[in-house]
C-alpha cells in the first residue's frame, strides 16, 4: 500500500522504504574501438516488517536451461544447477561479487560490490537478495532471529555480452576482460587521500588545500547520482563586483564540477563591469546568463522603477509610504529569474530537477556541491519539506548547531536549493505570494508557509555552507529598512560581514527533527509591495503561458 514515485522517466522510483535509481553510461567495448552500455542499479532498503525477505529479479532473453555461475572469492567460480525437487533456500548460494547466466547468443551478468545471495529459479533470470527480517531463528547457526536491520546501499551492475566469451559447458566459465574491467571498478574504487599543510607559524592552510578531501566526496556523489543529474548553481548579481569576485573564488576552490553543471547567471541590469567580469568566467565555468528584461538598472525612470504617475492617487503600502524602486526590483527579479531557471531547456544530456540559489555576496565551503545534493536527497525523502538552506545561522543572527548533522527547521531566508515541486507550489499560490505586501521575496514565501500553501519545513547543516560578505541588499541598504527588528538584524548581520572567513567543510548524512520546527508565525508585513502595478506584473510573470497568450 505504499505510495510510489516515479521520477526522470523510471530512472528514480521510490517509496519511504526503498529507492531505486538506475545509472546507464558508456564504456570502452572489449576492443577498446567501440562502446558497451553499462547499467548500475543501485538500491536504498529500510526493512522494517519481521519474516519480510527483499530480492530484485533480473531477467534476460537468454535460455540457460537451469545453469547458473557464481564467483567463490572474486578469482575462481562454480557452476550451479536449478533442480526442481529441491526447496528454494537449496537453490540460493553465496553470491561474493557476481552471478552470470548465458546461452550460445548472449551472457548475462550482474555484478555487485558486496557480497549477497544469489539464485536462478526461472529460465534466463538472475535473483538477487537486498535484506531479509526474522522474528524468529532460521536454525541456521545464528541463534535468534535477524532483526537489526537498517538503512542498507546495494549497487548492481548489469553487463550483457553477445560476444568475447565462451558458451562451451565442457569448459571452465571465465570473464570477459571487459567484465574483469567492470569488476575492478566495481569493487576497487578510486580512493583519494590527502593531508593539510600547516605553515612555519603552526596554522592550517587555507580552504583549497583542503580540496583533496572535497574532490573525493564528489567522485562518490557524481559517481552514484550519475553525469546527467545536475543541480545548477544560479546567482542574481547586480553591480556588486567585488563581492561576487570573492563569492567565484570560493565557488573555483571547491567541488563545484566547473566543466558540467550549469552556472547559471541572473543579471539585474546590463551593468557594464559585472558583465565583463563574467564574461571572463566563460572558459572556465558553463556559464549561462541571462538578463532580467524588467531591470531597474536599464530603465530607472519607467515600470517597475520609479515611475512618478504610478504614486498619483496611491495612498501608501501598510506603512503610508509611496511607491519606490528600492523595495520592488529586487522581488521582480527573483520572481522572474526562477519562473526562467525551472522553465530552461538545459539539454537532453542533463537531467535537472532542483536548483541552488544565491545572491552575489555569499561565498562558500570547499564542500558546497556535495552538500546541497546530500541535502537535496534527504529534503527528497518526505512531502514536508520546502528544500534545503544551507546557512543554519541565517546570516550570523543566530549560531551554528554542534555535530555534524542535518538540522530540521523553519525557513526563514536563503541561500537555498529547491525542487519543482516546491517551485510549483509557489506558482499556484501566486495570489498570495504576489499581492502581499512584502518586499522580500524570502519573507513572501514565509507568508505563504504561514497559509499552509507551500511547506514550511526545511534541512540545514549544523555548519553554515554559504556566508554573507555583503551587508545590505541589491536595492536597499539598513536605513530603508521599515522595521526595528529588521535593523537590529542588519546591525548583527553588519558585524559578522566585517570579518568573515570560507566555511568549514561538512560530511554530515544524518537528520536531527527537532520540535523547534514550528509553522511561522503569523506577522505584519514589511511593506514596499503594495501597489496594484506590482501585483499585475508579478503575476503575469508567473502566469502559465496559455493564460498570456489568452
Amino acid at each position: 500500500n505504499e505510495d510510489v514515485t516515479i521520477e526522470q522517466g523510471g530512472y528514480v522510483v521510490s517509496t519511504s522504504k526503498w529507492k531505486r535509481t538506475i545509472i546507464e553510461k558508456k564504456v570502452t567495448d572489449e576492443s577498446g574501438e567501440g562502446s558497451a552500455t553499462v547499467f548500475d542499479f543501485i538500491f536504498k532498503t529500510r526493512l522494517d516488517v519481521d519474516n519480510e525477505e527483499w530480492f530484485v529479479r533480473f531477467t534476460a532473453p537468454i535460455s540457460n536451461d537451469g545453469i547458473f555461475h557464481t564467483d567463490l572469492n572474486g578469482f575462481n567460480f562454480d557452476t550451479h544447477h536449478f533442480r526442481a525437487d529441491l526447496p528454494i533456500q537449496s537453490q540460493v548460494f553465496p553470491m561474493p561479487t557476481l552471478a552470470s547466466i548465458q546461452d550460445t547468443s548472449q551472457r548475462f551478468t550482474v555484478l555487485s560490490e558486496h557480497a549477497q545471495g544469489t539464485a536462478s529459479l526461472q529460465n534466463g533470470s538472475i535473483d538477487v537478495w537486498l535484506d531479509r527480517r526474522l522474528l524468529r531463528d532460521d536454525e541456521r547457526g545464528l541463534g535468534q532471529g535477524v532483526r537489526d536491520n537498517v538503512l542498507t546501499r546495494t549497487r548492481l551492475r548489469l553487463l550483457l555480452e553477445t560476444d568475447s566469451y565462451t558458451s562451451d559447458p565442457s569448459t571452465e566459465f571465465e570473464i570477459t576482460k571487459l567484465c574483469k574491467t567492470m569488476w575492478d571498478e566495481l569493487n576497487h574504487p578510486l580512493e583519494v587521500f590527502g593531508t593539510q599543510k600547516v605553515d612555519e607559524a603552526g596554522e592550517k592552510a587555507g580552504a583549497a588545500d583542503g580540496m583533496v578531501e572535497a574532490a573525493a566526496r564528489s567522485f562518490f556523489l557524481l559517481s552514484e547520482t550519475g553525469e546527467g543529474n545536475a543541480v545548477p548553481f544560479v546567482y542574481m548579481v547586480h553591480k556588486r563586483v567585488d563581492d561576487f569576485k570573492h563569492a567565484i573564488e570560493t565557488l573555483r576552490n571547491s567541488d563545484f564540477p566547473k566543466g558540467s553543471v550549469p552556472l547559471v547567471v541572473s543579471h539585474d541590469g546590463h551593468v557594464k563591469e559585472m558583465m565583463d567580469y563574467v564574461e571572463t568566467l566563460k572558459s572556465e565555468f558553463n556559464v549561462i546568463q541571462i538578463f532580467h528584461p524588467h531591470a531597474c538598472y536599464d530603465s530607472p525612470r519607467s515600470f517597475p522603477a520609479d515611475d512618478p504617475e504610478l504614486n498619483e492617487g496611491y495612498a501608501g503600502d501598510t506603512y503610508g509610504n509611496k511607491r519606490s524602486s528600492w523595495a520592488t526590483c529586487a522581488k521582480h527579479h527573483w520572481t522572474w529569474m526562477m519562473k526562467t531557471v525551472f522553465d530552461m531547456d538545459f539539454g537532453k544530456k542533463l537531467s535537472v530537477d532542483s536548483i541552488f540559489f544565491m545572491e552575489e555576496d555569499y561565498v562558500v565551503s570547499p564542500t558546497i556541491y556535495s552538500t546541497v545534493t546530500q541535502g537535496i536527497h534527504l529534503s527528497s525523502n518526505k512531502k514536508d519539506y520546502f528544500g534545503i538552506i544551507l546557512d543554519i545561522t541565517d546570516g550570523g543572527v543566530h549560531r551554528e548547531r554542534g555535530g555534524e548533522d542535518w538540522h530540521e527547521i523553519t525557513f526563514r531566508t536563503g541561500p537555498m536549493a529547491i525542487g519543482r515541486k516546491s517551485w510549483q507550489k509557489v506558482v499556484d499560490a501566486s495570489d498570495e505570494f504576489c499581492n502581499y505586501d512584502e518586499y522580500n521575496w524570502d519573507w513572501s514565501v514565509v507568508h505563504l508557509m504561514n497559509k499552509r500553501l507551500v511547506p514550511y519545513k526545511v534541512l540545514a547543516p549544523s555548519i553554515a555552507q554559504v556566508r554573507h560578505i555583503g551587508v545590505d541588499g541589491m536595492h536597499v541598504n539598513s536605513d530603508q529598512d521599515t522595521t526595528a527588528a529588521g535593523r537590529r538584524d542588519k546591525a548583527k548581520l553588519r558585524k559578522a560581514a566585517a570579518h568573515w572567513t570560507i566555511p568549514r567543510p561538512f560530511h554530515g548524512t544524518g537528520v536531527v527533527h527537532a520540535d523547534g520546527s514550528a509553522k511561522p508565525k503569523a506577522g505584519k508585513p514589511n511593506g514596499g509591495f503594495g501597489h496594484p502595478k506590482d501585483h499585475e506584473h508579478c503575476s503575469n510573470i508567473l502566469a502559465p503561458k496559455w493564460q498570456k497568450l489568452a
